[in-house]
């Protein structure tokens, strides 16, 4: 109707025009008349949109308003390249999932293949690491760029068929405090039927606390992730000498304590943008739930755990060294900048912090009561969704868009019978 009365106006005009030479109607008067029509077809073309498809428009819209989060241009004084092949050794309750989220990230958007599990979050684990597990994805033509999930080490295997410009990466954290993490997570006291602070007060029968809650969660936790033999822990030789082949093979190891000067190095080493490696910490705990040590119970938590104290020390005095190659004030404005780049993504997604059974399906993913999740901001971009992404729930979001790509395979019958939980 709009645009029909439109054009009757634009006759009756151009016969009032008649009047002048050639029958023209004015310059300004014909100007308007078309900004009317313009006008008028646009509001029935957006009238005509469905509600999905208004949406789309809102969301590019608000998209395009936030901070971007491509890669700059190409600078000719930069002569490094950007490394999209990555082994991010999974290390339990370092902060590990919160480090995952950047690999995650980054090869979704460009379109990276993952090493995916065939169920839940672990492949192969505790079992060494071995391409049986997954798909040979060089059937179909393909190769792999990410490993981020739980598995343990094996080096020689894992370069086999990784690209040979790999990067490997893992990252560790105070022993002391990784074990309380994993003790109140696992609810260990129902495996070793002890409480936390009585762990080494009392006489137990010999290799009582070497033993491992379906294998793989125990003292020693990071050696063990890293794949050394539980059976030489004891042996602090065979530690060092190991601790070394590790620092042989890894390319960075990060330190929990440490995290912004590690994000600093890491985003060196990949040649990434700092938006790249901003995180949320995800799969913490609250706060309440942490327990103060006693002097006593935390030396003889480091007398259990004296392996990965030996790995803990070495690579915390590692990293160290390579902060000062990097440069003291150098690292000084990279973290400042890391934190404020954060500061502005949170203050952007992040609406407040919500415990985990509140937010997440406890039906379809499992849930702990004490760890938290966030609560995304109603207009929000995709930086925004996968910043603040619980890791389940990313890696099925990996899976479903590698589904066409190649078969999963069956999942993997590990020779440990011990039940586990949900998420394993």
């Amino acid at each position: 109707m709009a645009v029909g009365k439109n054009l009757n106006r634009n006759n009756s005009l151009q016969k009032q025009g008649s009047g002048h030479k050639g029958g023209v109607v004015p310059n300004k008067r014909n100007f308007s008349l078309v900004s009317v029509i313009f006008c008028a077809v646009f509001v029935v073309y957006i009238i005509q949109y469905d509600e999905t498809d208004v949406h789309s428009v809102r969301r590019i819209l608000s998209e395009d308003t936030f901070p971007s989060t491509e890669e700059p241009p190409e600078n000719p004084t930069n002569s490094c390249t950007p490394r999209h092949n990555i082994v991010f050794l999974k290390t339990h309750k370092c902060a590990s999932s919160s480090i995952q989220n950047i690999f995650n990230r980054y090869g979704y958007r460009k379109g990276l293949t993952f090493v995916l599990p065939a169920k839940g979050s672990y492949i192969g684990h505790p079992e060494p690491f071995n391409w049986s597990m997954v798909p040979d994805v060089r059937k179909f033509g393909l190769h792999y760029n990410i490993l981020t999930h739980h598995c343990r080490l094996n080096y020689d295997e894992m370069r086999r068929n990784m690209p040979d410009n790999v990067v490997f990466i893992t990252i560790v954290r105070n022993p002391v405090e990784l074990y309380e993490s994993l003790f109140s997570f696992y609810s260990l006291h129902r495996f070793y039927k002890e409480r936390f602070d009585t762990l080494g007060k009392h006489q137990k029968p010999p290799g009582f606390y070497e033993k491992r809650m379906g294998g793989k969660i125990g003292f020693n936790q990071m050696l063990f992730d890293l794949g050394m033999d539980d059976k030489a822990f004891s042996n602090n030789s065979a530690v060092m000498d190991y601790v070394r082949f590790v620092d042989s093979v890894f390319d960075l190891v990060m330190v929990r304590e440490r995290m912004d000067e590690s994000l600093v190095l890491l985003k060196e080493l990949l040649c990434w943008d700092v938006d790249d490696v901003i995180i949320f910490h995800l799969n913490a705990r609250n706060e309440r739930f942490k327990r103060k040590l006693s002097s006593d119970l935390y030396q003889r938590l480091v007398k259990f755990n004296s392996a990965d104290m030996i790995l803990y020390k070495y690579f915390n005095h590692r990293l160290t060294d390579r902060i000062n190659e990097f440069g003291p004030e150098r690292m000084v404005d990279a973290v400042e900048e890391l934190r404020n780049r954060t500061r502005m993504w949170y203050n952007l997604c992040v609406q407040k912090q919500e415990f985990q059974s509140k937010v997440i399906n406890a039906r379809r993913y499992f849930t702990n009561k004490m760890v938290m999740a966030y609560i995304k901001k109603k207009e929000v971009n995709a930086t925004c969704d996968d910043l603040t992404t619980q890791e389940p729930i990313f890696t099925e979001k990996l899976v479903y868009r590698q589904r066409f790509m190649f078969p999963r395979p069956k999942p993997y019958r590990s020779r440990y019978r011990y039940r586990m939980h949900r998420w394993h």
